[in-house]
């Protein structure tokens, strides 16, 4: 990381997580357990996310131009950038789990602690992150994918 600010006390960012699923973490209902699984019925994995990014990013455009929210201060491009390996982790989170809670709760505690440590904003960093976050995505969902494969052979060794 090129900085980090520790803005405040570590609780704090725990005492924000129940107001931050109402702020963020629920939006994993439309993203992760409607949209994504739609667009992976017609694209792959990869492209859904990609889809995905885009939506989400375009949907917090409005909270750049308000005031007082904490996108008011951010670069809309390094938010995007942020976006996109965010939502990837999120897609592999629900792939794998095929939990909407598990990936409410992960939106939730970026969240929460996003006004306790303050990232410096830099491209490198951002994109250095997103490309960790894409491959740790590919791997833990190819992964997933061949485990799932190995255990529906097993199931159907075992019937026969």
């Amino acid at each position: 990381m090129k900085g980090i600010t520790k803005e405040q006390a570590f609780y704090y960012g725990l005492l924000n997580i129940p107001m931050m699923i109402f702020l963020g973490g629920l939006e994993e209902l439309g993203w992760r357990n409607i949209l994504q699984p739609e667009l992976e019925e017609k694209f792959s994995f990869g492209i859904a996310s990609v889809l995905t990014s885009l939506i989400w990013a375009i949907w917090h455009l409005p909270l750049f131009f308000i005031a007082g929210t904490s996108q008011s201060g951010m670069n809309f491009g390094l938010f995007t950038v942020m976006i996109f390996g965010m939502s990837f982790a999120l897609a592999s989170i629900y792939y794998v789990s095929k939990s909407i809670w598990l990936c409410i709760l992960f939106h939730t505690i970026i969240n929460a602690f996003s006004s306790i440590w303050i990232i410096n904003e830099d491209i490198l960093t951002r994109v250095i992150t997103l490309v960790v976050l894409i491959i740790f995505s590919f791997i833990l969902v190819i992964y997933s994918s061949i485990k799932r494969k190995s255990l529906l052979n097993n199931q159907s060794y075992i019937k026969e």
